[in-house]
Order: C-alpha cells, then sequence, then structure tokens
C-alpha cells in the first residue's frame, strides 16, 4: 500500500477512511466503500455499506478524535466541521470486482507531503476505505504476487486488469509490462507459480489490523512475505 505522512491533510484522510470502513463493516463482516474529503475548515464523508444497522456517524467521528486526535498535531480536529452522507444496506453496490493495479518497480512507497497545506481539496485514495472483502484483500493479494515476482522478471512496472470471483478465484484479464517476458509467458509463469484465489494469503491478513499499519508503518506486514517452501518455475 503506499505510504504517507501520517500528521498530514493526505495522512487524515486516508487514516479516517480506514477507520469509517472498518467500523462500518465490523472489522470486514460488510462490504463497505468510504472516502473522506478534506476541504480545509470541512470534511466531507461519503460512501455505502452492506451493512443494515445504521451507524451514528457522529458517533465514530467522536470515538476517533477521542482515541487519534494526538496523532494530528498539524490541525485541532476536534474543530473541523464534518457533513457525513452515507448509504445503509447497499448489498447490490458490490457486484463488481474487477481491479486495475499498478507497481513500479523504483517508486514502491511513495510519500506525499509536498506542497499538501496549501492543497485547498484533498481526497483519501484506494485502497483506505475499502473493506477487507471488497478489494482490499484482493489489492493485497496482488502486492503479494508482485512482492515475489519482482526479482524474477525484470521490469520497472507491471499493471495488472483482473477480477475477482464470489469464489475468490482470481481470474487474470491484461498484464501490461515493460518485462523482458512477453504477456503469454509472464502470464503461464504466474498462474504456474500462485493459486490465484484470494484464499491463498488468507491466514496471513485474516487478523490484520489495517488502522493500525497506518500508525505504525507496513514495512513489516505480512503479505510481503515471501511463499514458503516454493521455487519458480520458470519454463
Amino acid at each position: 500500500m503506499k505510504k504517507y505522512k501520517l500528521n498530514s491533510r493526505n495522512g487524515l484522510c486516508n487514516f479516517f477512511a480506514e477507520y469509517v470502513a472498518n467500523e462500518l463493516s465490523e472489522n470486514g463482516k460488510y462490504n463497505s466503500v468510504i472516502s473522506v474529503t478534506d476541504c480545509e475548515t470541512l470534511i466531507l464523508i461519503k460512501g455505502f455499506t452492506e451493512n443494515k444497522n445504521i451507524q451514528d456517524i457522529k458517533d465514530i467521528i467522536n470515538k476517533f478524535i477521542s482515541l487519534h486526535s494526538s496523532e494530528f498535531t498539524f490541525t485541532d480536529i476536534e474543530k473541523i466541521s464534518t457533513i457525513d452522507m452515507v448509504s445503509f444496506g447497499e448489498k447490490n453496490k458490490f457486484k463488481n470486482k474487477t481491479l486495475k493495479w499498478r507497481f513500479e518497480k523504483y517508486v514502491h512507497f511513495p510519500n506525499y507531503s509536498v506542497n499538501e497545506v496549501i492543497t485547498p481539496i484533498i481526497s483519501s485514495e484506494f485502497p483506505y476505505g475499502f473493506s477487507k472483502n471488497y478489494l482490499k484483500n484482493l489489492y493485497l493479494y496482488l502486492e503479494h504476487i508482485v512482492y515475489n515476482i519482482q526479482d524474477y522478471f525484470g521490469y520497472n512496472f507491471i499493471e495488472f486488469e483482473v477480477e475477482e470471483y464470489p469464489s475468490g478465484q482470481v481470474e487474470i484479464i491484461n498484464i501490461l509490462t515493460d518485462s523482458v517476458y512477453p504477456y503469454s509467458k509472464l502470464r503461464s509463469i504466474i498462474l504456474d507459480n500462485f493459486e490465484m484465489n484470494i484464499s491463498e494469503i488468507n491466514e496471513l491478513i485474516s487478523s490484520h489490523d489495517f488502522v493500525r499499519d497506518m500508525l505504525y508503518g507496513i514495512n513489516n506486514s505480512p503479505w510481503y512475505g515471501i511463499k514458503e517452501n516454493s521455487e519458480f518455475r520458470v519454463i
């Protein structure tokens, strides 16, 4: 995942989006998507969730402030006004699980901290604010694959377009890259070495606290682990 300076407007938007999505999805029980936009004196919270149990977003905000206001010394978040536009019981909005994801070898953890104070509007960015069962786990699975293949495939950038099915199976729709391997060979190598199912990393992420990641860093996140007892087959 991207790395942000936590004590910043970008950090606040992404951290808060992740926090709200986690609260609404009840730690992965329901699919949820939340975006947070900082308009300097106003924070807009919008999105939707499968959860039918309507929650008062103000209660979530107050809980967030009580727990994490000390992390954001660049502003007094207790005095910032908020508007929430969150709809509940939106199960039909989660049918599509197609994701296009790009990784650049030499920009692994971009840090956004330049000119952020003078930017009038800053919004949270994917994958923050997305629940585990809706696209976040798919995103992490692609990171897991790329972390394992980057030393083998000779590329500076790689972009996957994939679709996840209800079973957790992942289909590669397209791959764009400057790898020394042609598309057909690259796709074949990946299929030979990975199950192409989200369940392959379930144990690594089942109890992972993504909100804590944003507080304490993601360098040791478990999905970056190299596949155990595996040898890449490059035929």
